[in-house]
């Protein structure tokens, strides 16, 4: 072989490399890019579901995202809701403290509603402060409120928990579409890719139903309480008689061999997407309880060490011999101190208050930076209404220089008449004059 032809074959191979090497790059870069992308789209609070995301059609991930995303909204209601149907089985507390509030023996008191805590409203005139049969009637009036109030109570405690079970409808509603779309995705994959076997009795959304049915079948009783059911077996029974599936005795052996491995897979994936998810959610929201509860601890106990220190120092000081600039310095010290804590204080929670986060906050399905606009309507209102009072403002205004611009008017030319009149009456005397002047003359 030449020496040319080596040359050329070995380019050749060289400029392969290089183009091999630059799909690769290429290739590297788009994926990196791409799983950039995902990571924006999911966010924070979603970056869990990640993994298991990637697995699915890449037509259904947008789908998974946003239905994921509506079950965390109702998730958080019916954690609100929760929380607030807790209170109907413990003692009235007091909002301030937090202690049980009880009554004169000493005995809590139940638990009554905001919207129904009110005194009794029959009173008495003053006339009949000293009157024995009216303080009598009187208490049992404020008896029969009593009554009034804990049975209201009652009927709230239903109505709170009717609330709950409308959210948990909604949220195993939204669990049944996901895992319809799944299913049906992937059946849709196996029939592409591997293909239907044959003599199978189920057409394709037949299949997809049944795959359903039989994923929420399998699923775990803690997976079922955490939607409202006792069991798996009552969501697949509820999902059937609301989609009306043929019964699993109608499939045949090729049917369930084309199934097994999609109901295996969406086995694994449906707690990832909901109850994993939300499992991840609720330890978020303990540990910022408890950040929340240690920090309000050490301030108590920095505020009482503060405490401790300035009785020392004030111990320290001879308030009947100290000179007057001694005790007012340590005053000024201790007070800008206590403001500059204050001010760091203040700065804190305005930057809280900027990013829309509390301490103890539920986490919230929002959009990566996205501003909250929870107040643009009153905020149009108000811009609308001063825009209206700016505009009689301004027409007022002009309605007054109008007025005064035509009395300026009138005035001139009143003037002017006036004058012109004067003028008029002048020339006519004048005239008058030099007549009789000239009378006279003849005479």
């Amino acid at each position: 072989m030449s020496t040319s032809n080596t040359e050329g074959a070995t380019s050749n191979k060289r400029t392969r490399d290089q183009a091999a090497s630059d799909k690769a790059n290429a290739g590297s870069a788009g994926a990196a890019a791409a799983a950039a992308t995902t990571d924006a789209k999911l966010g924070a609070r979603l970056a869990p579901i990640k993994l298991p995301l990637e697995s699915q059609p890449e037509e259904l991930q947008g789908t998974i995202i946003s239905l994921i995303k509506e079950m965390l909204v109702v998730r958080d209601a019916l954690t609100q809701r929760n929380t607030s149907y807790a209170r109907f089985d413990q003692p009235s507390k007091d909002s301030t403290t937090g202690e049980v509030v009880k009554d004169k023996e000493g005995n809590p008191l139940p638990f009554i509603p905001g919207s129904l805590r009110e005194k009794c409203p029959l009173k008495a005139s003053s006339a009949a402060n000293n009157d024995n049969a009216m303080a009598k009637l009187l208490e049992e009036a404020k008896q029969e409120h009593a009554d009034y109030l804990l049975k209201m109570t009652a009927t709230a405690k239903k109505i709170a928990a009717r609330e709950i079970s409308i959210r948990e409808e909604v949220l195993r509603s939204n669990v049944y579409k996901l895992l319809d779309k799944m299913a049906l995705a992937h059946t849709i994959r196996a029939e592409l890719s591997t293909g239907r076997p044959e003599g199978c009795n189920l057409e394709r959304k037949s299949h997809s139903h049944l795959i359903t049915s039989s994923v929420l079948r399998l699923s775990t009783d803690s997976f079922a309480k955490k939607l409202g059911m006792d069991a798996g077996a009552n969501l697949a029974d509820e999902y059937q008689q609301k989609h009306n599936c043929p019964p699993a005795a109608i499939a045949n052996e090729a049917d369930d061999s084309f199934m097994t491995p999609i109901i295996t897979k969406l086995a694994v994936d449906l707690p990832a997407f909901t109850t994993t998810l939300w499992d991840l959610d609720d330890k978020k929201d303990i540990d910022r309880k408890i950040n929340a509860e240690i920090k309000k601890e050490l301030q108590k106990a920095a505020t009482l060490e503060a405490t401790e220190d300035v009785e020392m120092e004030m111990d320290a000081i001879d308030l009947s011999n100290a000179p007057a600039e001694k005790l007012i310095s340590f005053i000024d010290k201790q007070v800008q101190k206590g403001l500059d804590k204050k001010t760091v204080q203040f700065k804190r929670a305005l930057r809280k208050n900027s990013s829309g986060e509390a301490e103890n906050q539920t986490s919230k399905p929002t959009a990566n930076g996205t501003k909250s606009n929870k107040n643009s309507a009153a905020q149009k209102k108000k811009k609308q209404k001063q825009g209206t009072s700016n505009q009689k403002d301004q027409s007022n205004a002009a309605s007054s220089k109008k007025r005064k611009d035509k009395a300026d008017t009138s005035n001139r030319n009143q003037k002017k008449k006036s004058a012109q009149q004067s003028a008029k009456a002048g020339k006519a005397d004048g005239s008058k004059g030099g007549g009789k002047k000239r009378g006279a003359a003849r005479r």
